[in-house]
């Protein structure tokens, strides 16, 4: 496997910012889990390899492990299950060494097992018979052979089950057209979401049709009750063309607003204090020798408030959770545009009577829009 061989040489800075998104998210969601007292949760990854680079850098089955065994909230440490599986024996194997080598492995309560079996549409079938302890999957596959939008909805269907997969958009988009393709292709999307795709895009400009396979994958998601998608791209080193995604699929705003937080900590660039959400250093550069920015992200989302909230009245938190989904603005953003228009008095809040101190913007404030 020449390839792989080559893949796992030392890791790119992309491959960092996607290990550290992971891990980081591993480590939230399990404090959120096992400080709400459940007794099993998992950490499953389908495709794990060997475990550290060529060059000795670890990858991220032993950065999970890491983080668990240094986790502050000890219960981590025994409540969690950890299940790793690499297709490839060799990679499997050398895994399982890494993994029994670590310092302070032995504090981990349920020591982690790994696996080598193939990842096909059987396994979609065997996860979605069963209800499942919460479970963080992870889906990392060499190119897309393996993953499908069916075994993401398996693994997150249940209370508790967050999923996050690799995306190989560079591979993915010209295959949707390649009839040569059709059987993968269509294992990934399904039959009708291909022919479906297909007929979208025709004649579309490249950015119309990154949109719209984008849209595809969050309402097939949304039509199985699985409302949060998150996506981040990862462009390619001139920053004109996406290569593949980090997508994030969960049920729970709580689990959403975390991913959405950690994302933003490791995009490339911000305007007005918004993040990009996508790694590119390309873009980043350009903008940084920039005297001022045509984009104006800040403004924009305050005119957006002023529309879709017309003569209605909300907390700042609710208009945060019912505006804000598949929209790239965080928290905070939402509190910077709002406490502008209030200066601006284009809308009013009980600042008076909440007794809120000038310059914030309290989870709790009622804003009242014209």
């Amino acid at each position: 496997m020449p390839k792989l061989t080559h893949f796992f040489e030392k890791p790119t800075e992309a491959s960092k910012v996607k290990m550290a998104i992971v891990v980081e998210y591993f480590a939230a969601w399990s404090q959120v889990m096992a400080s709400q007292g459940s007794h099993r949760i998992a950490y499953l990854d389908l495709f794990s390899g060997p475990g550290r680079y060529d060059d000795g850098t670890p990858s991220t089955p032993l950065r999970i492990l890491g983080s668990a065994i240094n986790h502050f909230n000890e219960n981590v440490r025994k409540v969690t299950y950890f299940i790793f599986n690499d297709s490839d024996l060799i990679s499997a194997t050398k895994l399982e060494q890494e993994i029994r080598s670590l310092p302070r492995i032995s504090l981990l309560v349920h020591p982690p097992s790994v696996h080598n079996f193939k990842v096909d549409n059987e396994l979609a079938e065997f996860y979605s018979s069963f209800k499942q302890a919460p479970t963080l999957s992870f889906i990392d596959p060499w190119g897309y052979k393996g993953l499908s939008l069916d075994l993401v909805k398996s693994l997150a269907k249940d209370w508790g089950s967050d999923s996050i997969f690799f995306f190989n958009y560079r591979r993915v988009n010209p295959g949707i057209v390649n009839k040569a393709l059709e059987r993968p292709i269509s294992d990934l999307f399904s039959y009708d979401v291909l022919l479906e795709l297909r007929e979208k895009i025709i004649g579309q400009s490249t950015q119309m049709r990154e949109k719209i396979i984008l849209t595809t994958i969050r309402q097939v998601f949304k039509g199985w009750d699985i409302p949060y998608v998150f996506p981040f791209p990862f462009k390619n080193e001139r920053g004109t063309r996406t290569t593949h995604y980090l997508i994030f699929v969960c049920k729970n705003f709580l689990g959403y607003d975390i991913m959405k937080n950690i994302m933003a900590k490791h995009s490339s660039y911000r305007i007005q204090k918004v993040p990009s959400f996508e790694y590119n250093p390309a873009k980043a550069s350009r903008i940084a020798h920039q005297l001022f920015s045509l984009e104006k992200p800040i403004d924009d989302l305050k005119s957006i408030l002023l529309r879709d909230f017309s003569k209605k009245q909300s907390s700042m938190r609710m208009i945060y959770e019912t505006h804000s989904v598949d929209k790239p603005y965080t928290a905070r953003n939402y509190k910077d545009a709002l406490m502008q228009l209030e200066t601006e008095e284009r809308i009013h809040t009980n600042r008076s009577e909440r007794k809120a101190r000038k310059g914030t913007f309290p989870d709790d404030l009622i804003v009242l829009f014209p």
